[in-house]
């Protein structure tokens, strides 16, 4: 209530009481009861009535005041908060020097409108933020909602409730922060989404080249990991597969056992091609069947088909190198025996010598066989000067012993046979000269010088040769010795 009206509603009130009072003066006046005094208290009892009206208005309006205040209080107060939640950088305000209470409440009321009006677009775009953002972590999760924090980010990557609490932070900030999450969400899915469609690509690659085919055959070898399930989504280019950590660790994982698989296999290739070429040298195969081969195997990589012509080739070629063993083996034997036969290896010497009597035609009975050789062969060579003088006096002895067994199976036919008698003469002739004195010296020199480098004396048939030299020395000196002792009698 303003000045003006209070003052119009004073003077209505004075108006009235004059003319009430009028009338009441005209009206004792002709019935003779006018009384100054009942005026007065009149007068003073319609005053009393005013301030008591006076006085309720006022209690009215100051309680009305205290309300309008109040009221203002609470919307200062609910003002600020939004303020605060918009994240605005001041709080609003309302002219109260120039305006009435009544006045600056509607302008409170006005601008609390207007900030709850932008409360609740902040809160629509903070929503679609929040639903963009839940999407893309949704979808990064294989399409599951989340429970468990992701390894990469926590916070990024969890699903958040709607912006309907009163706490919500709705500053453009907030929502600016949760948009940049959302695109970094939907970044992220893109670029697994890319990752994985492109390792499935590899990985179904390394499978063909593999020749890794569920169900079909040589799947799987015994070298290969089995994951016929995923394989199988692979190799059917299912579009089923998410992008979620678990599904893109499976794919990792199985595309570096493919790889290493590739690598074994290239590894265990290269030492198949190495010994098929080993052994195509050995055996002298021809170069056009090499080179032909290789071309065939070379355009299959490292499949199952490869392997199997591989082993196939190997399989064949051992079986000739196995001929081909056995052959040599024989080769080697046969030279063996004809160095034993040469320095005179007693039957004992050849006996403990396995390898000789052995069935087994392998690499190892060849070398072992070769090696023998390598070592009677440098004997034979030290020896050789040595042996021809053992061999020549063995072949004069031989042909003296065939001469006498001759002549006893001949009897007294004998003394008229004459090719028979000048055949033995011819015969006692050259064993009476390789046994002379001067050759068994010559000899047992060879012998001795034998011994002192060798040390040890050379073994002949078994026995010490030097010993059989040295005897038949004894044996000459006896003869001479008797001789001499003939002549003087």
């Amino acid at each position: 209530m303003t000045d003006h009206t209070i003052d119009n509603v004073l003077k209505d009130i004075n108006n009235t009481a004059f003319q009430y009072k009028g009338k009441l003066i005209d009206l004792m006046k002709d019935t003779g009861g006018y009384n100054r005094m009942d005026m007065h208290e009149g007068a003073a009892k319609l005053n009393d009535c005013v301030a008591k009206f006076f006085q309720k208005q006022i209690e009215q309006a100051e309680q009305e005041k205290a309300t309008i205040q109040s009221n203002i209080r609470g919307l200062k107060h609910d003002l600020e908060s939004t303020v605060h939640q918009l994240g605005l950088d001041e709080v609003p305000s309302v002219d109260s020097e120039n305006l009435s209470l009544i006045d600056q409440k509607e302008a409170w009321m006005k601008l609390s409108k207007e900030l709850e009006a932008k409360r609740e677009t902040r809160i629509s775009e903070l929503n679609e933020a929040i639903s963009g953002l839940n999407h893309w972590n949704t979808q990064l999760q294989g399409g599951m909602d989340i429970t468990q924090p992701s390894p990469e980010n926590a916070t990024q990557f969890n699903v958040m409730p709607p912006a309907d609490a009163e706490a919500r932070n709705l500053s453009l900030t907030h929502i600016k922060y949760i948009n940049e999450l959302s695109e970094n969400s939907k970044k992220q899915y893109h670029l697994r989404k890319q990752w994985v469609s492109s390792t499935c690509a590899e990985v179904k690659q390394s499978l063909e080249d593999l020749d890794l085919k569920p169900g079909c055959y040589g799947y799987p070898p015994k070298d290969a990991v089995i994951n016929t399930e995923m394989d199988r989504k692979i190799l059917e280019e299912s579009k089923s597969f998410g992008v979620d950590w678990a599904t893109i660790e499976a794919l990792r994982l199985r595309q570096d056992e493919l790889e290493n698989l590739n690598m074994e296999r290239q590894t265990e290739l290269k030492e198949l091609a190495g010994q098929i070429i080993g052994l195509w040298r050995t055996l002298h195969i021809k170069e056009d069947y090499q080179e032909e081969f290789m071309a065939g195997i070379a355009g299959r990589g490292v499949t199952v088909a490869t392997f199997d012509e591989c082993l196939s080739e190997l399989s064949r070629l051992k079986e000739q190198m196995a001929e081909h063993i056995k052959i040599q083996v024989g080769k080697a034997k046969d030279h063996l025996k004809a160095l034993w036969d040469e320095v005179g290896f007693s039957s004992e010497q050849r006996q403990a010598f396995k390898p000789y009597q052995s069935e087994f035609f392998t690499d190892e009975t060849l070398e072992r066989i070769r090696t023998e050789v390598d070592r009677v062969e440098a004997i034979a060579c030290k020896m050789r000067p040595i042996l021809k003088l053992i061999n020549d006096r063995e072949g004069a002895l031989r042909d003296l012993q065939n001469i006498e067994i001759e002549g006893k199976e001949l009897g007294d036919r004998r003394f008229r046979a004459s090719k028979y008698l000048l055949r033995a003469e011819k015969v006692r002739k050259r064993v009476q000269k390789i046994l002379s004195d001067k050759n068994e010296k010559t000899l047992q020199k060879a012998l001795k010088k034998w011994r002192e480098e060798n040390g040890q004396d050379l073994i002949y048939n078994g026995i010490a040769y030097i010993e059989v030299v040295e005897a038949k020395l004894k044996e000459l000196a006896s003869r001479r010795l008797r001789g001499r002792r003939g002549s003087r009698r």
